[in-house]
Parts: C-alpha cells; sequence; structure tokens
C-alpha cells in the first residue's frame, strides 16, 4: 500500500467522521516525557494525541533509518504482516 493510499485513507476519516484508520492505545508516559509533550502541545495549540503522533513519526523515521539492510527487512515484513492485520479489523469494526 502506497503512501498516497493512506493519505487518502486518512482524509476519508477526516471527512466522514470514522475511525477506522486509527487504532486505540493506552500508554503510561514516565513524567518527564509527559511534561515535554504537554508543553509542546501548549505551545503548539495541536493535541497531545496530535503531538504523540508526530512525535512516534519522527522517532520511528530516524530508527529505521539507523537499522541495517537485515533489520529493516525484518521489520518491514512484520510491518506489511501487522498493517494488514489492522486494516482489516478496522474493516470489520473489531479494533
Amino acid at each position: 500500500m502506497s503512501n498516497l493510499d493512506d493519505q487518502l485513507r486518512n482524509l476519508k476519516s477526516s471527512v466522514f467522521k470514522t475511525d477506522s484508520t486509527n487504532k486505540a492505545y493506552s500508554l503510561r508516559l514516565p513524567l518527564d516525557l509527559s511534561a515535554h509533550v504537554e508543553a509542546i502541545a501548549d505551545v503548539s495549540g495541536k493535541s497531545r494525541n496530535i503531538i504523540m503522533t508526530d512525535l512516534l513519526r519522527l522517532g520511528l523515521a530516524y530508527f529505521l533509518e539507523n537499522l541495517d539492510g537485515i533489520e529493516l527487512q525484518q521489520i518491514a515484513e512484520e510491518y506489511e504482516e501487522w498493517k494488514f492485520t489492522l486494516q482489516a479489523e478496522a474493516a470489520t469494526g473489531d479494533n
């Protein structure tokens, strides 16, 4: 699936007020990280959810850029399997 497909799905979710492109997680953060998230949210005017999503994307991008070929391949294979599973769950409302 291409990034364009992901963007289309996200836009449709926003326009039609469906949440099939997101999966809810509960997360416990150390207080120092929580303070950073709150500060960034306050300064930017964005929600904590948006800030956390952006930070996670940034961290994942950096992490993936620093893997060797074999490690990256392992992660890529697992990613594709999980993405397929999660999209199937979202399509049936099992998320």
